[in-house]
């Protein structure tokens, strides 16, 4: 049996991660109406550095709002954040989408796929096709959830959802998303733009928090503690905070510079 694995991947596992083998059998390559496991495995983090003050932000957020709402551009650090975070959950979805899902049967597939249940994976792979409308496809799903649903914490994580904010049932999904999800259900959009504006008018009704890449931005503390961590010198670790104005990226970038300039110099 074969199945469609990234050789150089670090999701080649699956039982390390807990995909029942209904969901192994469903992205058999022979199947074919298999599933890509890596879009619904969160990234493994490493080199992580603890930044307490997001997480205070996140757990505030998700005490008010039923969904967060992390936004900022690539390389702002929403995954490596989300990723640490679901870490808190015993039971975490985390689907990562791109621009192949904007057609819904796919998106829905997968959607449901990363909730990772067996029963669920079941009906999964003996339904490809959705019935309509959008609405009607969501409320059945979380009300078979609510009868399988053990009561803990739950985490449902959406990487990259910018990819499918032009998808003519992306706001009936998101708004049938919203007000099915259980009290004990979390719902955490990581996105590089915002999203259409009936959405982002759920600011003002308090259904939606924002975590902003103002916010995300690492400040002079958490810029020192990093560097420090990479063996750089507070110095250092300021000229970079100066030049990057604390995106991961570009802080990465800098102290990558300053190692080969240091092994240059050796």
């Amino acid at each position: 049996m074969q199945y469609i694995y990234n050789e150089d991947s670090e999701y080649t596992n699956s039982d390390s991660h807990g995909i029942p083998a209904v969901t192994r059998k469903l992205v058999n390559s022979h199947n074919p109406s298999r599933l890509i496991p890596d879009k619904i495995l969160a990234p493994l983090v490493k080199d992580f550095v603890a930044r307490p003050r997001l997480i205070r932000l996140l757990d505030n957020s998700m005490s008010k709002f039923g969904a967060t709402l992390l936004l900022g551009r690539a390389g702002t650090g929403k995954t490596t954040l989300a990723a640490h975070y679901a870490g808190k959950y015993e039971q975490a979805a985390w689907f990562n989408v791109d621009s192949a899902d904007v057609e819904w049967a796919a998106f829905f597939r997968y959607f449901r796929a990363s909730f990772k249940d067996p029963l669920l994976m079941q009906e999964t792979e003996q339904s490809r096709d959705f019935p309509k409308p959008i609405a009607y496809s969501v409320e059945t799903f979380f009300s078979r959830l609510s009868v399988l649903d053990s009561g803990q914490p739950r985490l449902i994580v959406l990487d990259n959802v910018h990819n499918i904010f032009d998808a003519d049932w992306f706001g009936a999904f998101f708004f049938s998303l919203i007000h099915s999800l259980m009290p004990n259900m979390h719902l955490l959009l990581l996105t590089r733009c915002k999203p259409p504006t009936p959405l982002w008018r759920l600011r003002s009704k308090q259904r939606l928090g924002v975590i902003d890449e103002r916010k995300l931005a690492f400040n002079d503390s958490e810029t020192q503690i990093l560097f420090e961590k990479l063996g750089l010198s507070s110095g250092e670790a300021e000229s970079a905070q100066n030049s990057s104005f604390g995106r991961i990226s570009k802080l990465r970038e800098f102290a990558a510079a300053l190692s080969i300039e240091e092994r240059v110099s050796i």
